[in-house]
């Protein structure tokens, strides 16, 4: 079915599950997605905690409501949760939903009880790595359609045994103009650095994100005497994690020169102070920072003939293995070359701008809705 052909369901509604809070990656995801297919669907936004999120699908008069989404699989929960999914089939029943898009991998019990309920399809939009285990327990191969964001979970989600036609690979966008050129201030004037260079994580601080390799790999390149800096931002999430973290940063001398910077709103210009970022877990950032020039160093979480967009090389450096030394080396051989930083950031630019488009993510997502709606 072409694009031309949307008229026919542009009314239609569908309730999408989110988690809310702040904006991070996936909630910018949703948020590019709802803001751009409105004019052929009707968004209806469920999230499950008010927060800045909520605010911003307000600001834009998307419509959004905040209901209890108790953790479907903890045993303290097994009252409540039916209590919360009675509200959430009563409200999506008045709304006169025809499809549900699950944003949040952990509320799917609830998405495909409610689809089920008003016998609607549903769609399950998995942002992470899962196990076999993972994959047969939130139940992925019984959602009509599962959104995959990269090549690694369409591999996993085929291998275990989800036909291939319930399987669509829509990558994350990148909102260029969101991320448009800033001057290199904010971080470096805060921390007063001048021609050090600096390397970032971007990340909530939780053993997930695994910023304590971060710094492993720091202590490393400051023993070898290399000016530079090495920031850490995002929510500190886990209080034991970040105690263990600072804890580490302070018993090696690394306070000057390894610093935590929080929970920052003013991406852009956070990715312009920095020379290098440096993801251990993957996410969004890697290509928001490669549409701001940055140069992009990956270890451990993709295999190179799974990537994609950083390409070993090409548009960044990719590492295969999370080992400490061969992370240190690869930052020390960043730091050691404006050039090749100056090359892999060119190209990484240019990479972002032909492929990773908010309108080619938006316009998957429009042909998957069409054919489950037909």
């Amino acid at each position: 079915m072409g694009l031309g052909r949307l008229a026919a369901v542009k009314m239609k509604h569908i309730l999408y599950m989110s988690r809310g809070k702040d904006i991070a990656g996936s909630q910018r995801q949703l948020l590019y997605l709802v803001d751009r297919l409105r004019n052929h669907f009707t968004p209806i936004v469920v999230c499950s905690e008010p927060g800045e999120f909520v605010n911003e699908l307000k600001r834009r008069q998307i419509e959004v409501v905040v209901m209890s989404m108790k953790p479907w699989r903890k045993m303290r929960n097994v009252i409540g949760r039916y209590s919360d999914l009675k509200a959430l089939e009563h409200f999506a029943g008045k709304q006169n939903i025809e499809m549900v898009h699950c944003s949040y991998l952990w509320h799917s019990p609830y998405a495909m009880r409610v689809a089920e309920n008003l016998s609607v399809p549903v769609v399950l939009h998995i942002r992470c790595p899962l196990s076999p285990s993972q994959i047969k327990k939130y139940k992925c191969g019984q959602a009509d359609a599962v959104i995959a964001i990269s090549r690694k979970i369409e591999k996993q989600l085929l291998s275990a045994a989800i036909p291939a036609e319930k399987v669509a690979c829509v990558e994350d966008a990148v909102d260029t103009e969101w991320l448009k050129y800033c001057p290199a201030r904010n971080l470096r004037q805060e921390n007063k650095i001048t021609n050090s260079i600096v390397f970032g994580l971007v990340g909530r601080v939780c053993r997930q994100k695994r910023q304590m390799e971060f710094v492993y790999a720091a202590k490393k390149i400051l023993e070898k005497g290399y000016d530079a800096y090495f920031i850490i931002i995002g929510e500190e999430a886990c209080d034991s994690y970040t105690g263990m973290l600072r804890q580490y940063i302070n018993e090696h001398g690394l306070t000057k020169r390894v610093l935590l910077a929080g929970r920052r709103e003013d991406m852009p210009e956070i990715l312009s102070s920095l020379d290098v970022l440096v993801s251990l877990s993957g996410g969004s950032v890697m290509f928001e920072a490669m549409a701001c020039g940055r140069t992009v160093i990956s270890a451990g979480f993709t295999q190179k003939e799974d990537a994609v967009h950083l390409r070993d090389g090409e548009t960044g450096i990719l590492l295969s293995t999370l080992e400490i030394e061969t992370l240190a080396s690869a930052m020390m051989r960043a730091a050691d070359n404006s050039e090749l930083r100056k090359l892999l950031g060119s190209n990484a630019e240019n990479w972002v701008k032909s492929h990773l488009s908010v309108e080619n993510m938006v316009k998957k997502t429009q042909q998957l809705y069409e054919r489950l709606l037909k």
